[in-house]
């Protein structure tokens, strides 16, 4: 299934415990995608006009384009919608009771829904005109789809309250995240001058173990750890990532060894014995991309952990802070665990940007209404509310980034690329919008490297590479590096043994942090100093258990970003189980506040 089965939006389900996979997709670009290509439909056809959903423009004669007038450009679409209504085209409820008894599933479609059927019905003139925008307003209703009977609460929805803009310091947190599980034993690793002679040399048991699929030290790039606890004089990173060394050597990029989802800190003779809680489903997927990104490891209805972080810091839930901040929360990888909180997560297009629905100048007054009544069905209510803040957040966004283009020319030849370069163009639009405190959500797929394994790797990692060049580079640009501060994920590191043609399912992994703001050219945690079958973190095939847990780190990103410390148990609800030697403080990492 392309639904993650335990996904649950956020609103009135979530707060039910119910899970709704379908509602995964069901974003801006999604959403508006669909309503534009019905839009499109109603009007001209199957053909790929005003985002329909045909897959070419009509090129084949030379004299017609989506802007020819409408009987010439419905000539040439692949087909069209042939039903019109039995009755006269002035009976408005004949016309309305048949639409109704098509496309309501129940049959009874809501009265207010109706009226504002009739009402952009009534708009235009035009038998086509009249019919196509009753269309287009009746299938944006929660009445045709969704099946149960939709009853309207007392009054509109209420909208999140957003703290006023104070104009401080901005600050920005990137958070991009390696779907599939990133090998990143192949992205930091021992390089030279290491601890162990023989056999139990570091270097020899990373070529050992990890057999076909190590890298060669000749290639990889060396650092110094500037940590005498690692295994190494000088650790290596991957070839490609040249960006992250060029920041690492500066002072602006550090590395976090054998990272990973803890409840609590466990040794490995706990492990094996069970007296120490674990987190569900350690070698799983959907667990465990579930428990990094909520930030809330052994609890499955968790919110996300940039969802929090955003509610804490702009007073959407109750906070110790004082003035909260102005705040924006913005994936450009549709909809995902991580941003779910009460706070609305704006979902945008990397390819395309904010994506608004073509009609809203003659239709949007009609949908909006339509959106904003709050429903007593679970699945209406959900509909509706994920309709009206892709409308609302859409065209925000789009009438504020038109005018908006980076310094750097963005090389845009991937959707990671791509994605960056939208967040650049929020980050630079941030007064315009309003905002002191953004969180940006960004991925990369297809890191599930069973096989082919150094293949995939470097060919992603050229992407992050330039991607991450790219952006540095405008946030310098824009004077704003110190402010912005980027940190990797992923939903577990992979085993350091390999299968033969790659590697599989693993615990601990290695991720990065750059920011202009931190305490740079450090690796911290502990990169496993045994890594043999007889380590005290290895527990088979390779698989290391986190030396240091996701905690540590959000820990002093959260208190850089400005959250409250008394609120620190609420955003991080695990952080209580680590001692302070088991975190690191706003200190450790950041140089500037």
């Amino acid at each position: 299934s392309l639904c993650q089965w335990n996904f649950a939006p956020n609103g009135v389900a979530l707060n039910q415990g119910l899970f709704a996979p379908e509602a995964g997709i069901a974003n801006g670009p999604f959403m508006l995608g669909w309503v534009n290509g019905v839009r499109s439909l109603f009007e001209f056809g199957l053909i790929n006009c005003d985002s329909g959903f045909g897959t070419s423009e009509p090129v084949s004669a030379s004299d017609v384009s989506c802007s020819s007038a409408r009987s010439r450009v419905q000539a040439l679409a692949a087909g069209s919608l042939q039903w019109r209504p039995s009755s006269n085209y002035t009976d408005v409820k004949g016309v309305l009771d048949e639409l109704e008894l098509l496309l309501v599933p129940s049959g009874r479609m809501n009265k207010k829904n109706k009226k504002l059927v009739e009402a952009a019905y009534d708009k235009r003139s035009a038998t086509h005109d009249k019919l196509s925008d009753a269309l287009q307003v009746m299938t944006t209703t929660s009445d045709f789809q969704a099946s149960p009977v939709n009853s309207h609460k007392d009054g509109k929805r209420e909208e999140v309250e957003k703290a006023p803009y104070l104009g401080r310091d901005y600050k920005a947190i990137v958070y991009f995240y390696f779907n599939g599980g990133l090998d990143s034993y192949n992205i930091l690793m021992p390089h030279s001058k290491c601890n162990g002679t023989g056999s139990a040399h570091v270097r020899a048991q990373y070529e050992s173990v990890r057999g076909a699929v190590a890298l060669d030290k000749d290639e990889i790039l060396p650092i110094d750890p500037g940590n005498p606890d690692q295994p190494c004089e000088y650790m290596g990173i991957h070839p490609s990532l040249t960006t992250v060394l060029d920041n690492y050597e500066c002072g602006d990029a550090l590395f976090l060894a054998n990272i990973g989802p803890l409840i609590e800190p466990v040794t490995k003779a706990e492990y094996e014995d069970g007296t120490k809680q674990l987190p569900f489903g350690i070698f799983a997927h959907n667990t465990q991309t579930t428990q990094v990104q909520s930030g809330h490891a052994g609890y499955t209805h968790a919110q996300g952990l940039l969802g929090r972080i955003v509610d804490s810091i702009s007073g959407t839930v109750d906070s110790a802070i004082d003035e909260p901040y102005r705040a924006n929360i913005y994936s450009l990888a549709g909809t995902v665990k991580a941003t779910d909180g009460n706070y609305p997560t704006s979902v945008v297009s990397a390819g395309s940007g904010p994506v608004v629905m073509t009609a809203y100048d003659e239709l949007g007054e009609f949908v909006s209404n339509i959106s904003r009544q709050e429903s007593t069905s679970v699945m209406s209510e959900t509909f509706s509310s994920l309709l009206e803040q892709s409308i609302n957040s859409g065209q925000t966004l789009s009438d504020v980034l038109d005018s908006i283009d980076t310094t750097v020319d963005f090389s845009r030849s991937d959707n990671t690329n791509k994605a960056f370069y939208q967040a650049a163009r929020i980050i630079k639009a941030h007064k315009i919008l309003e905002s002191e405190r953004d969180v940006f959500y960004i991925s990369l797929g297809g890191f599930d490297t069973h096989a082919s394994l150094q293949d995939v790797v470097e060919a992603k990692m050229d992407v992050v590479n330039t991607a991450l060049e790219e952006f540095i580079e405008e946030m310098k640009a824009q004077g704003l590096w110190n402010n912005v501060t980027i940190v990797t994920g992923s939903e577990f590191g992979r085993t350091m043994a390999n299968n033969g043609v790659g590697t599989d399912h693993g615990w601990g992994g290695n991720h990065w942090v750059m920011s202009g703001a931190i305490n740079g050219s450090r690796v911290l945690g502990q990169y496993p100093t045994d890594l043999s079958s007889e380590s005290d973190t290895e527990i088979g095939r390779g698989r290391m258990i986190p030396t240091t847990s996701w905690e540590a780190i959000w820990n002093a990103l959260c208190l850089w970003f400005g959250v409250h410390e008394d609120d620190m148990d609420t955003v991080l609800p695990n952080l209580h189980n680590f001692g302070s030697e088991h975190v690191f403080s706003k200190d450790q990492i950041f140089w500037k506040d």
